[in-house]
C-alpha cells in the first residue's frame, strides 16, 4: 500500500468526511469512489455501511414492502448496532422468553415495513455495476414482475487494510483516526416481499403501433 503525504492545497480536492483531514492521520480511498477518502480507523465499517446502504436503496427503489437482514457470517449485532440504514434494528430476545424464539431470532438484524412504490432503478449507484444477482435480481422485478426476493451483501475482500498496516503505521507515528475496526469477512442476506406493480408492455418489433 502507498502511503502518500498530502499537503493542506491538495487535500481540497479531496472528500473528506465532516471535521477532517487531521495531521498525521492515515485516511485510506473508498475502492468504489476515489475521490472519498475515510481514516483507516473508520474504513472497514463505512464501506460495509455503503455498500448495504446501496442494496437498501435498491430495493427499496424496486418497491419493497418488508425487508428482512439476517446475519449469515461476519459482523453481526454489535456492529450492525453502529451502523446507518433506514431500517428498524431488531433488539435481542428478553431473557423470559422461549429458547426457540431467541433461535428464530437470534440471527435477524434490522426489518422494515414500507408502502412501496413503482419499480425504477436508483441512480448513483457505484457496488450495483459489480454484482451479478443484484442485477438480476433487478431484472426479474421491472421486466418480469418478480414478488419475492433473496439477495447478499458480501464483504471479504480487505483491500490492503489489515492488523498488519496497524503495526507498521504504529512504527512510524501515524494515527489511525480512532480504533481500528478491523475487517472481517461478512456476508449479511436480504429478504421480503416487493409491491403489485404494473405489467411491463411489451410492443411486438413489428408492430407500427
Amino acid at each position: 500500500m502507498n502511503v502518500i503525504p498530502v499537503g493542506k492545497t491538495d487535500a481540497k480536492q479531496i472528500d473528506f468526511p465532516p471535521g477532517h483531514p487531521r495531521e498525521s492521520v492515515l485516511y485510506v480511498g473508498h475502492p468504489a469512489m476515489p475521490s472519498r477518502y475515510f481514516t483507516m480507523a473508520d474504513f472497514h465499517r463505512v464501506v460495509f455501511e455503503h455498500k448495504f446502504s446501496e442494496a437498501i436503496e435498491l430495493l427499496m427503489s424496486l418497491g419493497a414492502t418488508s425487508i428482512r437482514v439476517e446475519h449469515v457470517s461476519g459482523w453481526s449485532k454489535g456492529f450492525s448496532a453502529r451502523i446507518s440504514v433506514p431500517l428498524g434494528v431488531v433488539d435481542a430476545p428478553s431473557t423470559g422468553e422461549a429458547a426457540s424464539s431467541r433461535s428464530k431470532s437470534s440471527g435477524l438484524l434490522f426489518e422494515a415495513s414500507l408502502p412501496g412504490v413503482e419499480p425504477a432503478m436508483p441512480v448513483g449507484l457505484v457496488w450495483y455495476h459489480h454484482e451479478p444477482t443484484w442485477q438480476s435480481l433487478a431484472k426479474g422485478r421491472l421486466e418480469f414482475g418478480l414478488n419475492d426476493f433473496s439477495m447478499s451483501v458480501s464483504y471479504h475482500d480487505d483491500f490492503g487494510i489489515n492488523s498488519e498496516l496497524k503495526i507498521s503505521l504504529a512504527n512510524h507515528k501515524i494515527g489511525l483516526g480512532g480504533t481500528f475496526e478491523d475487517h472481517q469477512s461478512a456476508e449479511w442476506r436480504l429478504k421480503g416481499k416487493f409491491g403489485a406493480c404494473s405489467p411491463v408492455s411489451q410492443v411486438p418489433a413489428n408492430d407500427p403501433g
